[in-house]
């Protein structure tokens, strides 16, 4: 079962070009991102079509400012989405494909 469907999913991507956004279905796996996302992260086409079906963690890789993993398997962005509950953190830092 996704969180969003597919017209949803693309309705967004269209919408929010000038933002970085990503969808995943749901057991966390990228569905689709739009092209800011990709540039954000280094993984433009075709390179960014790689991140689609892989886990959302395993892309991101996010941290926060501590040093301590954001992003897993059951996050608390996760369980937010899941439970219709809004979700902020005050920062984090995404790694790039080059390992930066």
């Amino acid at each position: 079962m996704s969180i969003l469907n597919d017209k949803e999913v693309c309705e967004i991507s269209t919408h929010a070009s000038d933002l970085a956004v990503f969808a995943s279905d749901a057991d966390t796996k990228i569905a689709a991102w739009n092209a800011s996302a990709q540039r954000l992260l280094g993984c433009t086409t075709p390179r960014g079509a790689e991140a689609i079906g892989k886990q959302c963690d395993d892309v991101l890789q996010a941290t926060l400012p501590g040093g301590e993993p954001l992003c897993h398997h059951d996050c608390d962005a996760v369980r937010c989405l899941r439970e219709c509950r809004p979700y902020g953190t005050p920062g984090c830092r995404l790694r790039h494909w080059n390992g930066e």
